[in-house]
């Protein structure tokens, strides 16, 4: 549905409104509310979230979920509403084994990949290559991996202070 992917809320009601099929998936597997994701198009999610049937972990034919497009594309308000608002899970894994973690850090996507990780995402997930997030990560987010090194290092240092010794 090309009006999802425009991000043509009016005209995306009008043609479900008369009928369209909005399951119907283009030749790369994406279906419209995928589209709208991959276009950062918050309003046609929250659209398509209260039509039957709708799932925002279902994969596409190549496994990736609505949060892993969100993440890739680094549009971090709606990672923020398939996380929180609809229950999205974040660690799930594409056909590739890459999460919505991986997919912030290749595409260097810092504020996206923090707070995945402020979520509870996996830094230690590895995909089918055996590579981390970190591993993976460029620029804002190679700075949000180190932070987040030097702070598990700083908590295992913590954690081993002998009892009596001021922390």
């Amino acid at each position: 549905m090309w009006a999802a992917l425009g991000g043509q809320l009016r005209t995306v009601e009008l043609l479900v409104t008369h009928g369209a099929d909005t399951t119907i998936r283009d030749h790369q597997g994406a279906d419209a509310v995928t589209h709208a994701v991959q276009n950062g198009r918050n309003d046609v999610l929250e659209y398509f979230s209260k039509l039957p049937g709708f799932d925002p972990a279902a994969p596409d034919a190549e496994g990736h979920t609505l949060i892993q497009w969100a993440a890739h594309r680094g549009f971090l308000s709606l990672v923020r509403s398939l996380a929180e608002q609809y229950n999205c899970p974040i660690d799930v894994p594409d056909a590739c084994g890459r999460t919505a973690l991986h997919w912030a850090a290749r595409e260097g996507r810092g504020d996206v990949f923090t707070y995945l990780l402020a979520q509870g995402a996996d830094p230690d997930a590895r995909d089918h290559k055996g590579s981390t997030p970190a591993a993976l990560g460029t620029g804002s987010v190679l700075a949000a991996a180190r932070e987040l090194q030097r702070g598990l290092d700083r908590q295992r240092l913590v954690t081993r202070v002998p009892t009596g010794m001021a922390r």
